[in-house]
């Protein structure tokens, strides 16, 4: 599966010094399943705080460190959607038992 994603200049300016899993969440875990119809992410595809960890791990590979390597929880997640929410990137949406925004 193929996509594109549009990133305006305006949201790059506003990710400018977020911590760096604020930007990756955004940037790999949500606006790449946003709906551009609707601007809406994880109503047609959903998405998961499992699935945003699992797109800021770095898998461990030939020639990288262990004690390099960032172990990326469900807190930093939490923490880094909430910079988002905070800085005006995304806004939650009430759903029960999905994150959409």
């Amino acid at each position: 599966m193929s996509y594109y994603i549009i990133i305006t200049q305006k949201e790059m300016e506003m990710l400018h010094e977020k911590p760096w899993s604020a930007r990756l969440a955004y940037l790999m875990g949500l606006k790449p399943f946003m709906d551009y119809k609707t601007c809406i992410v994880g109503l047609k595809r959903g998405i998961s705080y499992r699935s945003i960890m699992e797109t800021l791990a770095v898998p461990d590979g030939r020639g990288r460190h262990s004690e390099q390597q960032v172990v990326v929880t469900e807190k930093m997640v939490r923490h880094a959607l909430k910079v988002l929410k905070e800085s005006g990137l995304i806004e939650q949406i009430p759903a029960d038992k999905k994150l959409i925004f």
